[in-house]
């Protein structure tokens, strides 16, 4: 079983967005051999 992740997505500012991000830590998650669960 590999390692498990929850990803938590917090936005400060208008030019963010919790799309972007958890787009983004997904793919981080995916190439370092994390599991997201939640």
């Amino acid at each position: 079983m590999g390692h498990r992740a929850a990803i938590y997505c917090r936005v400060s500012t208008a030019d963010q967005s919790c799309e972007r991000q958890e787009f983004d830590l997904r793919a981080f998650a995916g190439r370092a051999g994390y599991d997201v669960v939640g």
